[in-house]
């Protein structure tokens, strides 16, 4: 792992990761549109490639296990994406292998408490909106324009922060995703958002969030409702996924329509970042 690719490059890799593609972000980030770093043992025809979205999300695949792929492996994880990610305020990373990679992890993740974890995935095929129940008294949903972006509305600070963290840019955000917010209109608060962090042809996957003292209420299911209903209209296919433990989030996924695909495994690590 002694070469880290060039944008031109990423798609050599693509074939290597074919048992993760139900993850969208390895797609995302070979076409571009996710930042992200991509490495592997050479350019031309590679045997083992790690892409990271310059994020939580690490994604290893390939054949190449002898003792100096592992090795080098290490050391790019340890001395060259660990200390960035520190850099960059991540508390936490999330390595997505493929399955010829399980017996190697103890050695490539020694020293960082590495624990294994379950994720599921979800995707929506109906061609209709999701049937839900009335938005409570006292919130809107709108979109996330430009213009909101730009706004000083309360709350809109957090929805900069996750599209900075997906996207290049809000232009690109803006260009290539959507979104959707919930509002309390008394106060102008944003106090929910659901919005696409990664994209890849006519794919997207949902990212949502609620601000605790607002949870409960439904919030979150209307965001993502409107969002569907967009993409429906734009004939853009979506994917969701969360921690097998997070309850809620799979609740509102099952009760917008979204099916049930797998869950997988992966390992989650701190990163040691203050």
């Amino acid at each position: 792992m002694r070469k880290q690719l060039t944008p031109s490059q990423y798609a050599a890799v693509a074939p290597l990761f074919a048992e993760l593609d139900f993850n969208l972000v390895i797609r995302s980030v070979i076409a571009g549109n996710t930042p992200g770093w991509v490495f592997a043992d050479r350019a031309a025809a590679p045997g083992v490639a790690l892409i990271w979205d310059r994020a939580d999300a690490l994604l290893l695949a390939g054949e190449n296990q002898d003792v100096m792929a592992l090795a080098a492996l290490r050391n790019l994880l340890h001395h060259i994406i660990l200390p960035e990610a520190r850099a960059r305020g991540i508390p936490d990373m999330v390595l997505f292998t493929t399955s010829l990679w399980q017996g190697m992890l103890p050695t490539l993740l020694a020293g960082l408490a590495a624990d294994p974890a379950g994720r599921r995935s979800y995707r929506y095929i109906s061609n209709t909106a999701p049937d839900i129940a009335p938005l409570a008294p006292g919130f809107c949903v709108q979109p996330i324009s430009a213009a909101l972006l730009e706004s000083q509305a309360g709350g809109i600070a957090h929805v900069r922060g996750w599209i900075d963290s997906f996207w290049h840019t809000s232009q690109d955000f803006l260009r290539l995703g959507f979104g959707h917010c919930v509002s309390d209109q008394e106060s102008g608060q944003i106090v929910s958002w659901c919005l696409t962090v990664f994209a890849a042809g006519s794919e997207r996957e949902l990212g949502l969030a609620t601000l605790p003292e607002f949870r409960g209420r439904g919030l979150a299911a209307q965001a993502a409702a409107a969002c569907i209903t967009q993409a429906l209209a734009e004939n853009i296919h979506l994917h969701w996924h969360c921690w097998v433990d997070n309850l809620p989030s799979s609740a509102i996924a099952e009760k917008l329509g979204f099916q049930h695909e797998r869950d997988y495994s992966v390992y989650r690590f701190r990163t040691g970042a203050e």
